[in-house]
């Protein structure tokens, strides 16, 4: 069931357009996000996951595109989706500065547009507090392949 027109993910798609506007690319970091000695969960999720050459991996509400970006960079192919296409513009100028190419579509998480099974690991940074848990759950679960892993990084609710 499409959840388009649902009045919290308009909102979330205004204030997240808004915030995309304000951003300056060249102050988006890329491999300091994962790298840095303070990324600790960042970190924890990429030793997780190990070697992603060659693995399919969703960043789930990607937003300016830097983790998906550095996934690109890492050998993995890579879809991201955000509900705000204004941070989809961000996140696509950034994959061209750093000369990767995820694929990037506007899709909400509680109704993603992929097939079933298609993913090593789906990634979500910061995300949960933006979404409707049980049906994100749901979406997320049918698209991960058996085996498949869940990262995200929670803020404080």
């Amino acid at each position: 069931m499409s959840r388009e027109n649902d009045p919290i993910i308009q909102r979330e798609k205004e204030f997240h357009n808004q915030l995309a506007r304000a951003i300056d690319l060249n102050e988006l970091l890329v491999r300091e996000a994962f790298e840095s000695p303070t990324a600790i969960e960042n970190r924890f999720a990429l030793a997780a996951m190990g070697n992603l050459k060659g693995k399919k991996v969703l960043d789930l509400g990607c937003g300016a595109g830097e983790a998906a970006v550095y996934f690109a960079l890492q050998g993995a192919d890579v879809c991201a989706c955000d509900v705000a296409g204004d941070f989809l513009k961000i996140a696509e100028r950034l994959a061209e500065k750093f000369g990767v190419q995820p694929e990037f579509t506007e899709a909400s998480s509680g109704a993603l547009p992929y097939p079933a099974a298609t993913f090593d690991y789906v990634f979500g940074n910061g995300v949960l507090h933006h979404v409707e848990l049980s049906s994100t759950a749901g979406e997320v679960r049918r698209v991960l392949k058996p085996g498949g892993g869940l990262f995200c990084r929670a803020v404080a609710l």
